[in-house]
């Protein structure tokens, strides 16, 4: 059933040995992330475009050895990924992790309870050995300290202690923080709030710092206004298309107008292979009950991807069924949502390798002045998020504009928008990163396109550029 999601990367992985003892989190951050000075995007700090490019690991330190890690981290960074996402708590309760540790030290007298206080080293020096590959790999890594109801159980003073505590710890790696993960988190705004209080004082203001909210949220709710909120994220949830009110474009539209302009990313939308809408059947099971058509498929990790930077996105995380949790066949409660594989084959499923190409084809034309533009769409096109939704950016100046139609259908584009006299036109194939070029026209008007293929797995990105910028091809340096 599985064997079409098997992708073989050429021989690009990196080696490196990894010591199960004795490697301590040495590295230290060489270039820091901030926001644009135009609030809508990272950069490094020589200000050079970061695209945020993330992958969901958040069981990585609970289910994987340290040589497990290395293997994990080589991957995604030779298939382009920057950021890694990873959990440094469970959610209610708080299982060890396969070393037999746990976060925190329990309470006394009250051994199945995490004591906030007092950490425990012996995970976080799982965690420091974990640091220093991936920094050693470029990588920068979003922690999150807290995840889903664990954060009813803290009080302000035990989140400010322990924020603090990870702040120092972490102050010169390239960590970004997101504080809690999957969480709504009404009538706990003051224990974030000291969470966040805590990491400040820590880090000295030199990280980045989010939280990911439940499915069809953003943290710009409640948070938008708060001084230690660099960015916001949004969780599209794993449903094809949420109700009209919540489509993924529209969330992060919405954060993109609001003041001050903050950049706002999908932080979780559709896992590749996971039961569509997180179907309950299946659940815990290795047996790939849940038929390949009621999965989502990397055809629709493409489309939120392409659909939520369009709209203004500073990058994109993307998920896979089976690595997220680091399925094991021994690990029974690593296998929720029936992976139907183990984490290693789970590696790869063909869109972990596809997500480049996205990040090849911003990079490929000015990025900071890359703005979302949907008038420029002259066809037909609710603003829903129905499966064949057209979603459009382009420069801010007109030099070039990009237009992602998820099923290869034909479009309409108003072209007075774009700067210069003679356009040049390329067909962008975001599932092979290969281009077309399709002519060079003067600019006069409304002008429809139609793409080579059309129909379920073609979709495409229509390029369409200056021709006096002389750019190159979509996705060439």
């Amino acid at each position: 059933m599985y064997s079409n999601f098997r992708y073989n990367l050429p021989a690009l992985l990196l080696t490196l040995t990894v010591a199960s003892s004795g490697l301590r989190c040495d590295a230290t951050v060489s270039d820091p992330l901030r926001v644009s000075e135009n609030g809508r995007y990272l950069v490094q700090s020589d200000g050079k475009p970061f695209f945020y490019l993330g992958d969901a690991a958040y069981m990585l330190f609970y289910n994987l050895t340290d040589p497990e890690i290395a293997d994990y981290l080589n991957d995604r960074a030779a298939k382009g990924f920057t950021v890694i996402e990873a959990g440094l708590t469970r959610g209610i309760q708080q299982l060890p992790t396969i070393n037999g540790e746990r976060t925190f030290q329990a309470r006394k007298g009250k051994p199945k309870a995490d004591d906030f206080s007092r950490p425990n080293e012996a995970f976080f020096l799982h965690v420091d050995r974990a640091m220093a590959v991936a920094a050693k790999l470029g990588l920068h890594v979003t922690l999150f300290p807290i995840w889903d109801k664990l954060l009813e159980d803290l009080t302000e003073d035990e989140a400010r202690t322990y924020g603090e505590f990870l702040g120092r710890r972490y102050k010169q790696q390239p960590v970004i923080w997101s504080l809690v993960g999957d969480v709504a988190p009404r009538g706990h705004e003051a224990v974030m709030r000291s969470l966040a209080a805590g990491l400040l004082a820590g880090h000295g203001g030199t990280q980045l710092m989010t939280f990911k909210p439940r499915g069809g949220a953003s943290s710009s709710t409640g948070f938008h206004h708060d001084a230690w909120l660099s960015f916001n994220s949004i969780q599209g949830s794993h449903s094809r298309y949420r109700p009209p009110e919540n489509p993924r474009p529209t969330l992060i539209a919405r954060d993109y107008a609001r003041q001050p302009a903050k950049p706002t990313m999908d932080s979780e939308s559709g896992f590749e292979n996971i039961p569509e809408g997180l179907s309950r059947r299946g659940t815990r099971s290795m047996s790939a009950k849940v038929p390949f058509e009621e999965r989502f498929k990397t055809h629709d990790v493409r489309r939120v991807a392409y659909w939520t930077v369009f709209a203004g996105g500073c990058g994109f995380t993307y998920g896979a069924n089976g690595v997220y949790q680091f399925t094991k066949a021994s690990l029974d409660y690593s296998q929720r949502w029936d992976p139907g594989m183990e984490w290693r084959e789970a590696l790869n499923l063909p869109g972990a390798a596809q997500m480049i190409w996205l990040r090849r084809l911003l990079e490929s034309r000015p990025f900071l002045t890359r703005v979302p533009d949907q008038t420029i769409i002259a066809s037909p096109n609710s603003e829903k998020e129905g499966p064949d939704h057209v979603q459009a950016t382009r420069d801010a100046s007109g030099s070039y504009a990009f237009v992602y139609l998820a099923f290869g259908q034909p479009v309409s584009i108003a072209l007075e928008k774009l700067s210069g006299a003679t356009l040049a036109a390329t067909w962008f194939n975001p599932r092979t990163g290969a281009s077309a070029p399709i002519s060079t026209f003067a600019k006069t008007g409304v002008r429809e396109f139609v793409p080579p293929s059309h129909g379920i797995d073609h979709d495409w990105v229509l390029v369409l550029d200056d021709a006096e910028k002389q750019f190159p091809a979509p996705g060439q340096p």
